[in-house]
């Protein structure tokens, strides 16, 4: 595929919030540069192809309903303690550490990024609110940082929905770029 509906799905499978710069990258072209284990990329054409070469067992489908590993959950909201997380490859596992190797370190969400995850999810639903009081409590829930309690009753389970599909994408696009097999998420 070329590099523009690359970066597309990359967006449509992190609910929008995909960054080259998280991964230390300038552009995509230069992110996919650094896996050239995994992908093939033609510059004899324009635009530029990217073709995935690595092992079909490397990709994940998206991540069935249930909860997130408390580890990796921990890993990446914690941002309050002023722990890094670090993967742990031989235990399989999240750690918190006072600082973390650049190159283990998990992208804990900080709070503005959050916050954008709020406002997105208050733009995607607040059509759909019935009432004006509705309306405000959404509103209210996202400037505050509210916890979910803070929510219209039915947008309560779509908002932890999208939550765990935004920290589930985030971390496979983590692991996938590090180069390190996805473990289990749930």
């Amino acid at each position: 595929m070329i590099v523009a509906v690359l970066k597309n799905r990359l967006l449509q499978l992190t609910d929008r919030q995909f960054r080259e710069e998280d991964f230390g990258a300038d552009s995509l072209l230069e992110l996919v540069e650094r896996h050239r284990d995994l992908v093939a990329i033609d510059r004899g054409v324009k635009p530029v192809v990217v073709e995935w070469v690595g092992s079909p067992s490397a990709i994940r489908p998206p991540a069935p309903v249930g909860r997130v590993r408390p580890d990796l959950w921990r890993a990446m909201l914690d941002f309050s303690s002023g722990l890094h997380y670090e993967w742990d490859s031989e235990a399989g596992q999240a750690r918190p550490v006072e600082a973390a190797d650049p190159a283990l370190r998990i992208p804990t969400l900080d709070p503005a990024t959050l916050a954008s995850w709020r406002t997105a999810f208050v733009k995607e639903y607040e059509t759909t609110v019935s009432t004006p009081e509705d309306l405000q409590r959404l509103r209210d829930w996202a400037t505050h940082a509210l916890g979910s309690q803070g929510l219209p009753r039915p947008l309560r389970a779509r908002w932890n929905e999208h939550l765990k599909n935004a920290v589930v994408a985030r971390l496979t696009c983590w692991f996938l770029a590090a180069g390190r097999p996805v473990p289990a998420m749930l």
